[in-house]
């Protein structure tokens, strides 16, 4: 009796912990990092344990994932959720409701988006507004997400009447403002709280026409989220204004700070220059060492589970069709399509199937390490020397016994060149799990781009090298150890033969 007593005691005290823990996620832009990183501190800070999902490769992902409860939550815009469901602001709630999903905790502050010309070109033309501009006349340079949304580009040409065919440079985000600062472009799109706006010289165009709306920040949430994160969370309401949100993007965009450390200054009020400087640290101190270990156990699953699971779907796959002609062709062809398709629209097309994270990370890298290995086993298996095959036979060995003892060995150096390819390819294509949410070495390569942040891109540039060249010598060596031992085996005249 005593004994449930403590179990159901443990049980009370455990449950708590148990569903308290929130899973937060993070669009890949400086500011979507902060934010929610801000929130994770603050709900730690209160009891609750966090997860990390960051990076994610955009709205699309992030809320396909929260509808689908792989995250609780993660900052947006209202704005963009209502341009990206097709919807308007009275019935945004409804829209979201439908998936089990509620948008709130206003945080204060506003990122819209607006056009802006160079100083160069407001010198000579007093352009103000974007009624007065000819487009005709400027080089404009604009960022793939801008020239994509329904609210951006398509909007303001046929607000302003814009011509259709006007000459437009698609580029990145932060391309676009190294393009506008060194003069390559007259006219870029801008988020109005980006902290790339601090060190161009630039004039924002008023948008005279109402094109861009609201994009008021908060938090999209599940709504089964628990009571004590809201509470925690109606804490942050109104805590950020534009200029903080700009001074806080400026830290990590400029001043190099990591976004970890902005979010603790913004939370302990210490977000004076005088008191970051006190803290900051050197280039290698910035370099999260603990990250890289954790990033890299990661980064082995995505490479080495896909890969096993290639191998051995592989292996028998290319034993059973490599005699059969017709039935090779159609194998190898097949594994061949899903390499002509590029690594992010392949992860895309899988999301709405097993939603993200690792599991589509897995199918897809699975679909890329697929074909080395069926192609180098038929090709080895293929290649056995007649004289070989007869010798077995002749000793009476059955289909079995010569497939064992002479094809396989003999195929082991193809084997091996197949399977090196699947595991190097592997390892280069897994960076881009990490826009799915996968996590591994592309998490802090895609995050440290994103905020400018060299050591950030270094903690995953340099362990995912490295990685790829410890796999490409550990199967030089193999190779060296296992292929001429084998082949001696099974030579005419050999005791592996003649023993049988």
């Amino acid at each position: 009796m005593n004994r449930a007593r403590i179990f159901a005691l443990a049980a009370f005290l455990l449950t708590p912990a148990l569903f308290s823990s929130v899973e937060i996620g993070a669009k890949n832009f400086t500011e979507g990092l902060i934010v929610a990183e801000i929130i994770a501190q603050h709900l730690e800070a209160g009891g609750v344990s966090v997860e990390r999902s960051f990076g994610m490769g955009g709205t699309g992902v992030a809320l396909s994932a929260l509808q689908a409860a792989e995250i609780d939550l993660y900052p947006e815009y209202d704005g963009t959720l209502i341009n990206f469901l097709h919807t308007n602001q009275k019935n945004l709630a409804e829209k979201l409701a439908q998936s089990g999903v509620e948008f709130g905790f206003s945080l204060g502050f506003e990122n819209s988006y607006a056009l802006a010309i160079s100083q160069e070109v407001f010198s000579a033309t007093g352009w103000t507004k974007l009624s007065q501009v000819d487009p005709n006349r400027l080089r404009v340079g604009l960022s793939h997400e801008f020239l994509q949304r329904p609210d951006g580009f398509e909007k303001v040409k046929e607000v302003y009447k814009w011509p259709t065919s006007l000459r437009v440079e698609s580029m990145e985000h932060t391309l676009a403002y190294r393009a506008f600062e060194s003069g390559k472009v007259d006219l870029i799109d801008i988020y109005t709280t980006d902290a790339s706006l601090a060190k161009i010289a630039h004039v924002i165009l008023e948008d005279d026409l109402g094109v861009f709306g609201n994009y008021r920040a908060g938090v999209a949430f599940r709504s089964s989220l628990d009571d004590e994160a809201r509470r925690l969370l109606r804490q942050l309401e109104g805590t950020l204004d534009e200029a903080t949100m700009q001074l806080l993007n400026v830290k990590v965009e400029n001043s190099k700070e990591t976004v970890a450390a902005v979010a603790k200054y913004f939370l302990t009020g210490d977000l004076t220059d005088e008191e970051i400087s006190k803290k900051r640290k050197g280039f290698f101190e910035t370099i999260p060492w603990s990250l890289i270990f954790e990033r890299l156990k990661e980064h082995l699953q995505l490479v080495l589970i896909p890969v096993l699971v290639a191998f051995f779907t592989g292996i028998p796959l290319a034993i059973i069709v490599f005699e059969r002609s017709t039935l090779k062709s159609f194998v190898v062809a097949t594994a061949g399509f899903f390499q002509t398709i590029p690594s992010l629209a392949l992860l895309t097309f899988l999301i709405p199937v097993f939603g993200i994270g690792k599991l589509p990370a897995f199918v897809a890298l699975f679909l890329y390490a697929l074909l080395p290995i069926v192609s180098g086993a038929i090709l080895g298996l293929s290649n056995v020397p007649t004289q070989l095959i007869e010798v077995s036979h002749a000793l009476g060995f059955n289909r079995w016994q010569t497939l064992m003892i002479v094809r396989l060995p003999l195929s082991m150096a193809s084997l091996l060149s197949g399977i090196r390819t699947a595991v190097l390819v592997t390892t280069g294509t897994a960076t881009l799990a990490a826009l799915i949410g996968a996590g591994g070495l592309g998490a802090p390569i895609i995050s440290g781009l994103t905020i400018n942040n060299m050591a950030l891109v270094l903690a995953g540039a340099v362990p995912a090298a490295l990685l790829a060249i410890f796999f490409n010598y550990s199967f030089n060596l193999l190779e060296l150890l296992l292929v001429p031992a084998l082949r001696r085996k099974v030579r005419p005249g050999s005791d592996e033969l003649n023993t049988r």
